[in-house]
């Protein structure tokens, strides 16, 4: 495998902007050099980054689908099209997102579990996110009621062998009975438990995240609202310090007012940019189904005919964007809530979210609009804008 220098880019959280040229090799960032230091030996691929801007890739911790494909698809060659379709859109990493299917026996789980690309250059699948099946009915949402059930450890065993051991979050209710256990189990299984789809009031979220539920799903949507006489979870999450959101920032899910009140009340950091993208990502077809109902999009904003809400066909790029425009953040603060954060969130940031030598060639190259022109997986070339811009003529270490 030949290495590939990304000359003359700014990296994003650099101080002094200036530009640099970064070395991949063998899907690690191998040195960071001022342009014009890099020392000659052996033949190297150059992009030339025109001065634009170099970041982590996008990693989207809630995605259901993209390209007219969903992982409730419960086939190869759905997992082959999201994966294919999202490097476009700067997405890098993601957990593959969905429910419980008894009908299909889970099969879809375990076709997750087991997936490898053919293409080095695919969205990687960080693990797998399940929502529910212990959610409170009550917060179901777009959630079939097939899906959700009891607290059970026996099943919750199963889907611990179905998905491979890489379930790495659950949502699910704290307050129904028996969660507890559920919520340990889960720890000790090193998965992410995330308060979501429950009625939890204030002091049974405060006893989760007591007994270690340290991230809530899609604040806002799909849980008990803030009640001056009960104040719920959201003002527990707003009363904890190191409790992590996800934030579906359409505009539509939550108000820009209340996108911005957020931002204020937990601070930078703890705020995860998801899309909960479903098969309309991506795709320009004309019919548009989750889980065998039609659904109809606004202004990015999946709403099934009855009203309710199910996610967005929006990229987490574009949702970073729209944070931006509602909060008046600055670029890095808006990356970083769709990189580092939600890598640091499910434990990955160790060895991706950074533009370090040692860490994963998982990379993106944008302008200050956030306009994807290049994304970089596995130190690949997965798309790219730039024109007649791949050559092989510079010698490197």
């Amino acid at each position: 495998m030949s290495a590939l220098l990304l000359k003359n880019c700014r990296i994003y959280n650099s101080p002094s902007g200036e530009n640099v040229s970064v070395l991949l090799r063998k899907g690690k960032i191998e040195g960071v050099f001022s342009t014009g230091q890099e020392k000659s030996n052996g033949e190297t691929r150059v992009i030339d980054c025109g001065g634009k801007i170099l970041a982590p890739g996008f990693v989207d911790i809630h995605i259901q689908g993209a390209g007219g494909a969903d992982f409730l698809d419960n086939s190869k060659e759905s997992i082959e099209t999201i994966c294919r379709t999202l490097p476009r859109f700067g997405v890098t990493g993601i957990l593959a997102t969905t429910i419980v299917k008894d009908d299909i026996k889970n099969q879809h789980l375990k076709l997750i579990a087991e997936f490898e690309s053919d293409d080095r250059c695919t969205t990687n699948i960080l693990g797998i996110h399940l929502e529910g099946p212990f959610i409170n009915k009550s917060r179901r949402g777009g959630i079939d009621e097939r899906s959700i059930m009891e607290p059970n450890m026996d099943y919750l065993e199963e889907l611990l062998e179905n998905t491979g051991h890489r379930l790495k979050m659950m949502t699910i209710a704290p307050e129904l009975s028996g969660m507890d256990r559920i919520i340990q189990r889960l720890i000790k299984e090193n998965v992410v438990p995330s308060l979501g789809h429950s009625d939890a009031k204030y002091q049974e979220a405060i006893q989760a995240f007591n007994i270690g539920v340290s991230h809530v799903t899609h604040i806002f949507n799909a849980m008990r609202p803030v009640h001056h006489r009960e104040p719920g979870p959201i003002v527990a999450v707003f009363n904890s310090d190191e409790v992590t959101v996800q934030l579906i920032c359409d505009g539509a899910h939550v108000s820009p007012v209340m996108v911005n009140f957020l931002r204020k009340m937990v601070g930078d950091g703890r705020i995860a940019l998801i899309s909960d993208g479903i098969s309309g990502l991506g795709y320009n077809g004309r019919t548009l189904v989750y889980n065998n109902r039609e659904y109809q999009v606004e202004n990015g904003t999946a709403i099934y005919p009855d009203g309710t809400f199910i996610g967005t066909v929006l990229s987490v790029a574009e949702l970073a964007r729209r944070y931006m425009k509602y909060t008046g953040c600055g670029l890095v603060e808006a990356i970083e809530s769709i990189s580092l954060v939600p890598l640091r969130i499910i434990g990955l940031d160790c060895k991706k979210g950074r533009v370090k030598e040692g860490y994963d060639a998982d990379l993106v190259v944008v302008d200050e609009k956030l306009e994807i022109f290049l994304t970089i997986i596995n130190g690949e070339v997965a798309y790219s804008r730039f024109k007649n811009n791949l050559n092989a003529s510079a010698n490197l270490i």
